[in-house]
């Protein structure tokens, strides 16, 4: 069963413009940060921007099943700040208001690199944001939910490119909601369409489809791997460090690790893996093991788990 969508108002915020789909329409897959962006800016060039997600639920403070990679460590490096600011201003207040932490890198940073704990470089750029993936997230997703033009359409997948009569241009998405049969969906047109769902993108299996060369892969395989755990930050730990980073360098050391700070008084902590030597998901202790990594000055280290 198909039916043909005329209008971008199938749940999420209902667009400002009731005109048909015909009118400059740009559909955007994916609601990760590329695809919030990328929406963010082509609302700037388009009367109406549909966002489409696979995820029933898109703003919340939990793990979302598509965005797995959520559950490492992510801090927002000066240059990406600068850039999420410019795009929305008074961001970076706000996720400072919802618990992420301001990290100077050149004074809070402890870093461990060929056999010692050293500064890095120190220059203006050493700020960073750190805090969790859903919480940046849902802070941007927030204030795009409220920018007019935008619609958002949670627990959606499109399944199909629509072509013109000539199989040369793109003029929309087939959709399946995931709240209804297998069987039913629907059609939403379209002038432009991004992809930005990431790695397990259908997209080049569609254009194959449609006698079209898919673009080639050059895949550079480092066999590097991470394991994360979340932890309650020790009371007793008053610096002078907020983060940490000890620096795999395989072949002869490709152990390496992470604590990052991050709302509500919690650390990411990461085992790194290079070389195909892949962290384990339990007793971490014994990973980071080679006598020249010295103890940074600190208290003890990995509290009990935060579950």
């Amino acid at each position: 069963m198909m039916n043909r969508v005329s209008k971008s108002n199938q749940g999420g915020k209902v667009s400002r413009s009731a005109e048909s789909t015909a009118a400059r329409q740009a559909v955007v897959i994916g609601s990760s940060i590329a695809g919030l962006l990328a929406a963010h800016v082509l609302g700037q060039y388009f009367e109406r921007v549909t966002i489409i997600d696979r995820d029933r639920q898109l703003e919340t403070s939990g793990f979302r099943p598509g965005v797995p990679q959520a559950r490492h460590p992510h801090t927002l490096l000066r240059r990406g700040h600068l850039i999420l600011e410019q795009h929305f201003p008074g961001l970076t207040r706000e996720l400072l208001a919802h618990g992420a932490i301001a990290v100077e890198a050149h004074q809070e940073l402890a870093y461990f690199r060929e056999g010692d704990w050293r500064l890095p470089g120190q220059h203006e750029d050493t700020l960073s944001i750190a805090c969790s993936r859903p919480l940046l997230e849902s802070v941007i997703y927030r204030r795009l939910a409220t920018q007019p033009g935008i619609t958002i359409l949670p627990g959606h997948e499109a399944t199909y490119l629509n072509m013109d009569a000539h199989r040369r241009q793109v003029t929309g998405l087939q959709l399946h909601n995931r709240h209804k049969p297998a069987w039913s969906s629907s059609w939403l047109d379209a002038d432009l369409v991004v992809d930005a769902s990431g790695r397990q993108s259908p997209a080049p299996e569609w254009l194959s489809s449609l006698g079209y060369m898919p673009p080639a892969e050059l895949v550079v395989n480092a066999r590097l791997a991470y394991a994360t755990r979340i932890y309650r930050r020790p009371a007793t730990h008053a610096g002078p460090w907020q983060a940490m980073y000890i620096q795999p360098e395989a072949p002869d050391q490709p152990h390496g690790g992470m604590i990052m700070p991050m709302e509500d008084g919690r650390w990411h902590v990461t085992l790194i893996g290079m070389d195909g030597h892949y962290p384990p998901t339990e007793k971490p202790a014994s990973w980071i093991t080679p006598a020249s990594c010295r103890r940074p000055p600190s208290t003890r280290l990995l509290p009990k788990r935060n579950r």
